[in-house]
């Protein structure tokens, strides 16, 4: 079986397999708390692009959510 967690923005300048490691712990705890255990034979995959994606967006010179300002706010 094969589990993919897929992070999202602001991961950049992390080291992979540490951030990996913190997901899977994690994930073994939520298991635990549920009175579960990891089933057998997964095949965890972990994508990293945390710092391909901030070089696109800095490439497209694109506002980051911080800098966004809405009407009204």
């Amino acid at each position: 079986m094969k589990l993919v967690f897929i992070h999202g923005r602001s991961q950049e300048n992390k080291v992979a397999v540490a951030l990996q490691a913190e997901w899977e712990s994690s994930w073994d705890e939520g298991l635990a708390a549920a009175g579960l255990v990891r089933p057998p034979n997964v095949n965890v995959l972990f994508p990293y692009y945390g710092n391909r994606l901030a070089e696109l967006i800095t490439q497209i010179d694109a506002p980051l959510v911080d800098d966004v300002v809405t009407k009204g706010a």
